[in-house]
Parts: structure tokens; sequence; C-alpha cells
């Protein structure tokens, strides 16, 4: 039995307009009660030769990834969303959680994705859980990452 305590952690924007209307934008995130997040990080490029291996957990807890496609993930660890708390829109079978959040920014449904190693899995590939409909977490192993689609 796994005991889920969720926060409540709300990002908004408000998109520059010219007209007198200006609409808000709003999206909700649950994080576990213990989430702290760590100094910010961008990491992406478009250099082989300047790529990172990956991000890795549990020293990635709360950073910010931006993809090669310009699309923003905040970095969970310990964290994961699965059935009843979000819908399985696709998988994949990938070498790192960094691998598997620029396939998530490819997809427009996706809103979020996880990424660790789960039991029967062979050395080097695990399988990415692309996401969407986040809407309550549990808590994962430690070494699991879970990336959230943050507002543009």
């Amino acid at each position: 039995l796994t005991r889920r305590t969720n926060r409540l952690f709300s990002l908004s924007s408000t998109p520059s307009s010219t007209t007198t209307e200006l609409a808000t934008l709003q999206t909700t995130i649950y994080l576990p009660a213990t989430f702290t997040p760590t100094p910010t990080s961008t990491s992406s490029s478009t250099s082989s030769s300047a790529t990172p291996t990956g991000l890795s957990c549990p020293q990635s807890q709360g950073q910010h990834y931006t993809s090669n496609n310009n699309k923003k993930f905040i970095t969970l660890c310990g964290v994961d969303y699965s059935d009843g708390e979000a819908r399985n829109i696709s998988n994949a079978k990938v070498k790192s959680l960094r691998d598997c959040l620029e396939l998530c920014s490819r997809k427009k449904e996706c809103t979020g994705a996880g990424w660790g190693v789960m039991e029967g899995d062979k050395v080097g590939e695990h399988t990415c859980w692309m996401k969407n409909g986040l809407n309550s977490s549990h808590t994962a192993r430690n070494d699991w990452g879970f990336g959230v689609l943050l507002p543009e």
C-alpha cells in the first residue's frame, strides 16, 4: 500500500497581448509533500559533442530541462503518476530520462513522462512512459525520474 501525500503547486503565466483583456493560463502540478526544488539549470544542445549523458535521479530533483525543441520540463525524482493518476499515451525503450523527455516533447498530447529501472528491464534501456492528464502522484524509488511539462 502506497501512501499518497501531495501538495498542490500552481504555475501561472499571463500571455502578452495588445488587447485590453488578458487571459491567464494556469497549470496545476501535484508534487509530493517532501518536494524541495534545487537550483535551476537548463540543458539542451544541438551539437552531439556537447550533449549531456542524461538527467539522473536523485541528483536532478527540481531542475529544469529544456528540450531540443524548446519545451520546458521540471524534473521530479522519486515521483510517479500511474494508472488512475494520469493517462498513458505511449511508451518506448530509451537510454536516459533526457531521451524520454525529448520523446515527450515531440508528442503534442504529452504533458509528462517517467523513466527508470523496472523489474525485468535489460541493462542499458528502460521504458519511457509518456502521459497526460496528470492529476495526482505517488512516491516511487529515489532513482525514478519524472518530467512535468511546464506551461509556455
